[in-house]
């Protein structure tokens, strides 16, 4: 829902003003903003990753609604329909490895980490170590907690808040990982160049074969 109503915000925005430099820049600004918030969350965060969630979705409106008209300004006339499609296939691609490479460190930290993590917790707060497996298992399926051998509320608690922060390390791992191309997503459009003279309500010729003749030709016959 954020990204939904920071899109039409921001398409208003740049609409009526012209702009679409600074409006990208602060978008990336709030994303760059919540990626570090997660990369330093805790499993004590509960109600702030509202807000953070709130905080990516606004800072992905801007480069949802934004990002294609900045490409179809930067391009050559002829070349407008083939920037916009390679626009949309590195995105939806860049979306597809990044989901699994993101994937791939928080799951490859969890492997490492949560049984050791957990099973020392459990023990160190009585469990016996020949129990770990049986609740290791109901982490897993998240039931049987009750049928784990020496198992108490204690125990599961200090098992549980170790889960927790195995999965907070992992999801700051990835998080942490994002930082970087956000941080050069920003210095890329600095750089840009404002494009508000060319937001004008002149429609371009088309790029067909012929059309530019067929234009040049009409212009021609109009002014005889």
């Amino acid at each position: 829902m954020p990204a939904i109503i920071g899109s039409w915000i921001i398409s208003a925005y740049a609409t009526k003003y012209k702009e679409l430099k600074y409006p990208l820049v602060i978008c990336f600004t709030l994303f760059l903003v919540s990626s570090i918030f997660y990369a330093t969350v805790s499993p004590t965060e509960n109600h702030a990753q509202m807000g953070i969630n709130v905080l990516t979705g606004f800072g992905q409106a801007g480069p949802l609604t934004l990002i294609t008209p900045i490409i179809q300004y930067s391009s050559p006339h002829a070349l407008i329909a083939t920037a916009s499609g390679l626009a949309a296939v590195a995105r939806a691609v860049g979306g597809a490895f990044g989901s699994a490479v993101l994937d791939a460190i928080v799951n490859g930290h969890l492997d490492s980490t949560l049984d050791l993590a957990v099973g020392s917790a459990a023990t160190k707060a009585g469990l016996p170590a020949s129990s770990v497996p049986a609740l290791m298992a109901a982490f897993a399926s998240g039931t049987g907690f009750g049928s784990v051998p020496g198992i108490n509320s204690t125990i599961l608690e200090a098992a549980s808040d170790a889960s927790h922060w195995a999965y907070a390390h992992a999801y700051r791992l990835a998080w942490s990982s994002v930082i970087p191309f956000v941080a050069l997503a920003i210095i890329g459009i600095l750089c840009l160049k404002d494009v508000k003279e060319m937001m004008t309500e002149h429609v371009e010729a088309s790029v067909e074969p012929g059309a530019a003749q067929r234009e040049a030709s009409h212009e021609v016959n109009h002014e005889l």
